[in-house]
């Protein structure tokens, strides 16, 4: 949907110019505030449950703009397209919203169709938009007949804070060579769709030195954590100086092959 007369009000209240549904959204939860200058903010108005904004929790005065990715509750999420231009290449001219169960977890909810591929908000599941299984309504949205009237329950805190760990884990994690060689790339940042290769091959996200059988290490995102898996018989891969084939990494952890060495980051 199209909004561009400030306010513009989320929540339950069926007279918002966005309306969202489910027991973790308020009545009036959220709104986006002009600047006049072409700069929009977003605040927090629900006293039950906050939003998070781009993985950080807000209350007042955020700003928004391309890209940009709220949660509303625990089972919205909003994405921000700024023109026409890119809100149509991101939807391919289709609804702002679908309607989805995510497999990992079953979490069922509203995501943007902004983006082809999105996380789930409860688990960060990687969902597609092709997934899609219920229509929208004229507004975007699907319905639920009386939700607005429903009382606001509250967002489990533990929940919250999990939810916002793993957004800032992955939108905002790298790798970054530890060791001595400084031929090529020397970071690489990391994403839900995107695959750190570690190989001595010239197409290698991050080179390999050394004498090693062929074969490669790769770092993606799965679900919940970032999971770095080997397919080299030799030299073998170690986290903190641990041999292992695969393994979750966390922040700080160090990866190991040979005489080679990287460092797994969360921007704080």
């Amino acid at each position: 949907m199209v909004v561009d007369e400030a306010p513009i009000r989320v929540g339950r209240d069926p007279s918002s110019e966005i309306v969202l549904h489910g027991d973790t959204v308020s009545r009036e939860h959220a709104v986006f505030v002009s600047e006049g200058n072409g700069r929009w903010l977003v605040s927090c108005v629900s006293d039950t449950n906050p939003i998070v904004v781009n993985g950080q929790f807000v209350t007042t005065g955020a700003p928004v703009g391309e890209g940009t990715e709220i949660v509303i509750g625990s089972e919205a999420m909003l994405v921000v397209s700024e023109n026409a231009f890119t809100a149509a290449a991101y939807m391919g001219g289709q609804r702002s919203f679908e309607k989805i169960r995510c497999p990992n977890c079953g979490w069922e909810g509203l995501v943007s169709t902004a983006r082809s591929v999105t996380g789930c908000p409860r688990c960060t599941h990687t969902l597609h938009a092709a997934m899609a299984h219920a229509p929208d309504n004229e507004k975007g949205f699907v319905t639920n007949s009386g939700a607005e009237d429903q009382p606001t329950s509250m967002v489990d805190s533990a929940r919250m804070f999990a939810l916002v760990d793993r957004l800032r884990m992955a939108q905002h994690s790298r790798i970054d060579r530890a060791d001595a060689y400084t031929d090529g790339r020397t970071t690489a940042p990391l994403g839900m769709e995107t695959k750190v290769t570690l190989a001595k091959s010239p197409d290698a996200t991050l080179r390999l030195h050394g004498l090693f059988v062929f074969g490669s290490a790769t770092i993606a995102w799965e679900g919940e954590r970032y999971v770095v898996t080997s397919a080299m018989s030799f030299p073998s891969l170690k986290v903190n100086g641990v041999a292992t084939e695969r393994t979750a990494l966390s922040h700080g952890d160090l990866i190991s092959i040979g005489s080679n060495r990287f460092r797994f980051a969360v921007a704080k």
